[in-house]
């Protein structure tokens, strides 16, 4: 005869709530046993399910430059970023007060996240993403026929097929300023409208409003462009020549990643709980 009941549920650290079985045995079978074992050894393993997707997604791009503190949030956790790290869609990126961070994905498409910013990766469609929740990042998108990267606000969604450019958001108002090629900037809301802005100009989106018609760079991207653009554009160039070099350091660290992930993982254990009466 055998009962079974629903223990309270038991949280794990560092995991969703693992699924006990709890059951009595009077002159059953060792093939029914085993059955009943294998049963709860996979309950537990669905209840670690998103450890696994952790250490076997594939990677979007790899953290190539960091300085001052950044965290990326994954899986509903903040860990501090580090060299030849993978970073994975979904991923949220975080600088916090002088400090930034340059990634290059997979298409070879980079984006540098300046101090104080928060941003998500993303992709739809086959075509990279960047939600900028607030602050600046900047891009250098390898040339394409067709748009194949985003930089999207609260404000505006930016598409583009293979420029450099910078999008600002402050909560208030979007910007984007393009030093080389074009973009095309478009508003949210009911009435979206559509523009293009060319190399030298940028744009303004306030809320409820349509993009404003481009104008010259002011002041404060002219100096950008001089103080910060022009190096991490030569960074980002040498970078993609040594892709291959950068992609194998980076499966090092997955490695690495993987083993620690399987080991918590292993060493997970579930109380031994009483046997019910019969």
């Amino acid at each position: 005869m055998r009962r079974c009941r629903k223990p309270p549920e038991k949280r794990l650290s560092g995991s969703a709530a693992a699924p006990i079985c709890l059951y009595s045995l009077q002159g059953e079978d060792k093939m029914t046993d085993k059955f009943i074992a294998g049963f709860c050894a996979a309950l537990f393993a669905a209840s670690a399910g998103f450890s696994f997707a952790q250490a076997f997604e594939e990677p979007s791009g790899t953290i190539l430059d960091i300085g001052g503190k950044v965290t990326i949030l994954r899986e509903d956790k903040w860990d501090e970023a580090e060299k030849f790290a993978p970073v994975y869609e979904k991923s949220f990126v975080k600088t916090d007060d002088a400090a930034f961070a340059e990634i290059m994905f997979d298409d070879e498409t980079a984006v540098r996240f300046e101090e104080n910013t928060e941003a998500e990766i993303l992709s739809s469609g086959g075509a990279l993403e960047v939600s900028l929740k607030s602050g600046r990042v900047t891009s250098s998108v390898v040339p394409q026929d067709e748009a194949v990267f985003f930089v999207s606000s609260p404000l505006a969604i930016i598409g583009v097929r293979g420029t450099e450019f910078t999008v600002t958001h402050n909560g208030k108002e979007t910007t984007a300023a393009v030093y080389k090629g074009k973009v095309e900037v478009e508003n949210r809301g009911k009435l979206p409208k559509r523009i293009k802005v060319a190399s030298g100009n940028q744009s303004f989106v306030y809320e409820g409003f349509q993009p404003s018609e481009p104008v010259g760079l002011g002041p404060e991207y002219i100096k950008y462009r001089k103080k910060v653009l022009d190096k991490f554009v030569k960074r980002t160039i040498k970078n993609r020549k040594n892709k291959e070099k950068i992609l194998l350091k980076r499966m090092n660290l997955r490695q690495n990643e993987k083993k620690a992930i399987i080991e918590e993982i292993k060493g997970r254990k579930i109380n031994p709980e009483k046997r019910g009466r019969p």
